[in-house]
């Protein structure tokens, strides 16, 4: 069952992404069994979905808890934005994964035919956060998009490579 409010306060961060990647929207949130996520919608179509990946998949824990992410994707699939919110991962391994320009290595892709350490490598001495991440992104993209209906639960998706 869907329940869905329109987002009437300016300023928030969900919605300032969604205006950030495709203009003048209006951003709906979706609440749908145990996941929250966000409708970017622009000129009557749903162009994308914005969520909070501890509001889709807090299962999914770095080395010191959940790192909760906030990703903008559009219809089918494609990264367009990607920031780390917080975490209580050591401030040296997040260190790494922004030198390295780990979250940069999503951005257009489609992460549902992506799997770990072959299409995005892990960063060195921060591999249980960079693998965090990447599972926390995929597995939450593929359930926004199961819930909205935009792909089937049967689409391709790999599981993440164990180390």
């Amino acid at each position: 069952m869907f329940f869905s409010t329109v987002c009437l306060y300016a300023g928030s961060q969900i919605e300032d992404s969604c205006v950030e990647i495709y203009g003048q929207v209006v951003v709906e949130k979706v609440d749908s069994e145990n996941i929250s996520f966000y409708k970017c919608i622009k000129e009557n179509e749903v162009a994308g979905f914005a969520f909070y990946t501890k509001d889709v998949s807090p299962e999914i824990k770095g080395y010191a808890g959940i790192i909760n992410l906030l990703v903008v994707v559009d219809k089918e699939g494609i990264i367009k934005k990607i920031t780390i919110l917080e975490n209580k991962e050591t401030p040296v391994s997040m260190k790494k994964i922004e030198n390295f320009g780990f979250l940069s290595k999503f951005l257009n892709k489609n992460i549902l035919g992506m799997e770990f350490k072959k299409d995005i490598d892990a960063v060195s001495r921060a591999t249980v956060s960079s693998k965090a991440i990447f599972e926390s992104v995929k597995v939450s993209v593929k359930k926004v998009l199961e819930k909205a209906g935009a792909i089937s639960k049967e689409a391709k998706f790999y599981k993440v490579v164990e180390e």
